[in-house]
């Protein structure tokens, strides 16, 4: 027997099964637009938005401001800040604005790691513990990507990181730490990214006795075509590597139009529902959607994830959101 064409066969039979699940997904969301369906009843965990994207982005007005900061009180209760780690005009207009319960993520500028002054860094963070002591402090985006790219800088980060936790809990022992990777880059699948990529989930392990919950970003077009093609341990992976820990997912998405891969309003919608399908096995923490509305992006392949245009027209998924928004907040004790 021919093993490869036996495996080329289930692989093809696999993506067809796929395919036909995602088209019926489609006619029902299709006939359900009325009322969305999602496949939970209720939810275990908290949601939120995450960054400054008016309509008109970038060229907001400012009604389009104030409107942004009334809807997205509405929309659930987290707000996420992702600043530089020195950016106070960034972080203090989201306490200012009273946008809900802050998840502060304190990040760095990629493009000059190299040059990364910790000290400064570590005295910044303090500054704003002390400050606001908030409910979520992320050090570090998709700090993942620094391993990749400057594993040597990634070094001097992890010590950095496990130096401020201490400092962190001193000043503030109810914020709740943890640093964010990338899932797609973690899995070493994201062309997209131009990258040369193997997994690597072991560094987990180097934060692991450090991490208050472990926080990942979430866009499998950097990898996938269609969301018929993501898969089926795509998410159950990660339980697998954090084991009780619980799991944020700071920004996730998949774009309703980029000619790269399928997309589409409803393609939105079928990835949304899957993830919220495929995570309940999960420990869920919260999840932020990263753009209220579309926009213009240096990284252009990300303008289209948002939950409306960009200009203000709501698609599909934002009713989904929603209800999701709706539906009983179940904590646990």
């Amino acid at each position: 027997m021919d093993n490869n064409n036996t495996y080329n066969n289930s692989c093809i039979e696999n993506n067809i099964v796929k395919k036909l699940i995602s088209i019926i997904l489609i006619v029902l969301i299709l006939g359900c637009t009325a009322q969305p369906v999602l496949p939970i009843s209720e939810r275990s965990f908290s949601i939120g938005i995450a960054g400054y994207t008016p309509r008109n982005h970038p060229d907001s007005s400012d009604q389009d401001w104030v409107d942004f900061f009334a809807e997205v009180k509405d929309l659930g209760e987290l707000f996420g800040v992702y600043a530089l780690y020195y950016d106070a005009n960034v972080v203090d207009l989201a306490y200012q604005a009273d946008l809900g319960e802050i998840v502060l993520a304190l990040g760095y500028d990629i493009s000059s790691a190299e040059s990364i002054n910790f000290t400064n860094y570590q005295d910044w963070v303090l500054y704003w513990t002390e400050l606001y002591h908030p409910k979520y402090l992320a050090l570090g985006v998709e700090v993942n990507n620094l391993y990749v790219q400057f594993p040597d800088v990634f070094d001097d980060f992890v010590a950095f990181y496990r130096e401020t936790y201490d400092l962190i809990k001193q000043a503030s022992p109810e914020t709740k730490v943890f640093t964010i990777f990338q899932l797609d880059v973690m899995r070493g699948e994201a062309y997209l990214t131009g990258l040369n990529l193997t997994s690597h989930w072991s560094i987990i392990d180097l934060f692991k006795d450090k991490l208050d919950l472990v926080s990942f970003t979430v866009y499998p077009f950097l990898n996938y075509n269609s969301v018929s093609e993501i898969p089926d341990n795509y998410f159950t992976e990660i339980k697998e590597h954090t084991g009780d820990l619980p799991i944020a997912f700071t920004e996730f998405g998949w774009p309703s139009d980029l000619s790269l891969v399928d997309s589409s309003e409803i393609e939105q919608v079928v990835f949304f529902n899957r993830m919220l399908e495929e995570t309940q096995d999960l420990n869920m923490e919260f999840i932020m959607c990263p753009f209220l509305h579309d926009g213009y992006f240096p990284v252009y392949i990300f303008e289209t994830v948002g939950l409306k245009n960009n200009d203000g027209m709501p698609k599909e998924v934002y009713n989904y959101w929603k209800t999701l928004e709706e539906l009983p907040l179940i904590t646990h004790v």
